[in-house]
């Protein structure tokens, strides 16, 4: 993955965070790709997506969800997926101080 950083201009991770790879097959995450994985072995039909882990994701639990976007059928998928952090002290609606 060292040759993604180098290929992609981005900065080191010592300085800026460490980098999450990722590859996307048919909108949909279909695994996290390990640092010392060669980047010949990565097939055609897969995108590869790399993103700084958020600080907030390095603390603590490190629990995600992969999310997806889909039109009335999970086999309809559309858009670029992601991946956040689990806040189990998070009430969706409403505003929390824990959150």
């Amino acid at each position: 993955m060292a040759a993604f950083i180098k290929k992609a201009d981005l900065e080191d991770e010592a300085k800026a965070g460490p980098i999450r790879f990722y590859e996307i097959n048919q909108n949909k995450v279909h695994r996290e790709l390990p640092h010392d994985h060669f980047v010949a072995s990565i097939t055609d039909y897969v995108h590869v997506a790399a993103e700084r882990i958020p600080k907030e994701e390095l603390e603590g639990d490190r629990s995600t969800i992969l999310a997806f976007h889909f039109e009335k059928e999970p086999s309809k998928s559309h858009g670029i997926p992601f991946i956040f952090k689990i806040i189990p002290v998070c009430i969706f609606g409403r505003l929390s101080s824990l959150c």
